[in-house]
């Protein structure tokens, strides 16, 4: 009611550690995967506090009372994408410290045209869930004023984790990231970096920088930005190449046993006579994982469409549904998925 008074003091307080995961460590900026640093039960007086879409950052006093505690605690929608189960999300959390008490935190947009590739109407995880839009977005920057200073801090996500383990070479680390993410998220994620553009010292490179620049209109910062999407380094694409490939980690396709008295047959099938019977195929998770990806990317246009009708004082107008530098690059992000998976197929990578 209009009568109560309001609130002057907000606390967080947790009581249970982050999943287990292994000692991935941050490979770069603020924010990695990890267990808190306070194991035990307390409560921490909030000092400034943001909120957007299910992600929580607060800066809490440190102990010192002369550096900061930032909290970052958001829901991990694959961290039990291996028990094909949405039931088990969890909340993790991340704890850094910062020199210095933090007076505002504010989040920093991507450029429009990377936003507007992933426009949808509605959106079960939040309009830039990290997971979902991984392959358009990059990942979620922060600007925190402080008093000793301004700090720009980036959430890392799945797939950051993913090109950091790549990047070190640990194949054990790797595996146990395939294992705690879901082969079919995590063969996603290496399509991603299997289908990007080499970034130094290569043509397309060169061609997709002059062209953000010059056709799409983009500032050399915004340019940057969207080739840091798009593009990798070729040691990160060809190792995510291997892996993808590598029943190791994605497996092979499986036929199920199927028996006559195979409980999910409905009433109204057809009955074969005892006929040849289709076999069921349990796919492989580079199957999945382009299956994933593919639809990821597409999604905006199955949502929006391709044209829009627009109607008024009896005349009928027709334009496109979505700006079309995005859809180009949109288009662009489709085609080298679609030419990588030929090469692959012709690799002999035929089996699915």
């Amino acid at each position: 009611g209009g009568n109560m008074p309001r609130p002057s003091e907000l606390r967080v307080k947790y009581v249970m550690r982050a999943p287990d995961r292994p000692p991935f460590g941050s490979h770069k900026g603020v924010f990695g995967v990890g267990s808190p640093q306070r194991s035990h039960s307390e409560a921490l007086l909030v000092e400034y506090a943001f909120c957007k879409e299910g992600l929580y950052l607060f800066s809490c006093e440190a102990d010192d009372h002369s550096h900061t505690q930032l909290l970052l605690a958001s829901k991990d929608f694959t961290l039990s994408a291996h028990s094909e189960s949405m039931n088990e999300i969890v909340e993790s959390v991340t704890m850094e410290l910062i020199r210095g008490h933090v007076c505002a935190i504010a989040e920093m947009d991507p450029p429009e045209i990377l936003k507007q590739t992933v426009q949808v109407k509605g959106d079960l995880y939040g309009n830039l869930s990290e997971v979902l839009h991984s392959a358009m977005l990059p990942a979620k920057r922060f600007t925190l004023v402080s008093t000793s200073g301004t700090l720009i801090i980036e959430k890392l996500r799945p797939l950051d984790l993913l090109q950091s383990l790549i990047e070190s070479g640990n194949r054990d680390h790797i595996r146990y990231f395939f294992q705690n993410y879901g082969l079919a998220e995590s063969a996603c994620m290496c399509l991603i970096f299997a289908a990007s553009v080499v970034r130094s010292n290569s043509p397309d490179a060169d061609f997709w920088l002059q062209e953000l620049k010059t056709s799409f209109g983009l500032e050399a910062d915004e340019a940057a930005a969207v080739m840091q999407v798009i593009s990798k380094s070729s040691f990160v694409i060809e190792e995510a190449r291997k892996i993808f490939s590598d029943p190791d980690f994605t497996g092979r396709p499986v036929q199920e046993d199927d028996t006559l008295g195979d409980i999910s047959t409905t009433i109204s099938s057809s009955f074969d006579m005892g006929g040849p019977r289709e076999p069921k195929i349990k796919f492989s998770a580079r199957h999945n994982g382009f299956a994933l990806l593919a639809a990821r990317l597409l999604r905006p246009v199955w949502d929006i469409g391709i044209f829009r009708i627009d109607s008024g004082n009896s005349r009928v107008a027709y334009g496109l549904a979505m700006n079309i530098k995005s859809m180009r690059l949109l288009e662009e992000r489709i085609a080298a998925l679609v030419q990588y998976m030929i090469e692959f197929s012709h690799r002999g990578g035929n089996s699915r």
